[in-house]
């Protein structure tokens, strides 16, 4: 006799933010990965800014919360290559800057999050 799973369960498994599976691929990396690999640290670094201003543009018309929270985990993402690779660049740490203010702000100003 299966088991019975709980929506919880799925949703367990099924992490949109910070691993979804449909980029999983027949590897072990990861497309953010590879993206490092090819493109350089400072490469991904501009992707991942990009991405993370994509989805705070489509939040309201899209994916609401999830959209802010694959927004802030790009930006972490980043703040990890800045603090624990070394990337210098003066440009992609304005950008950065901007970027993470920007999403402070548009949480702030959105539904999703506590206001203090």
């Amino acid at each position: 006799m299966s088991k019975e799973v709980s929506k919880e369960e799925i949703m367990q498994k099924e992490d949109n933010v910070s691993h979804p599976y449909h980029y999983e691929g027949s590897t072990s990396l990861e497309c953010i990965d590879t993206i490092r690999l090819i493109f350089g640290d400072i490469g991904a670094c501009y992707f991942c800014l990009c991405n993370s201003y994509k989805y705070m543009w489509r939040y309201k018309n899209k994916n609401g919360k999830e959209d802010l929270d694959k927004a802030q985990w790009y930006v972490n993402y980043v703040t990890d290559l800045l603090a624990l690779k070394g990337v210098d660049s003066p440009k992609v740490y304005e950008l950065y800057k901007s970027v993470s203010s920007f999403l402070e702000e548009v949480k702030k100003r959105s539904r999703y999050y506590e206001k203090s």
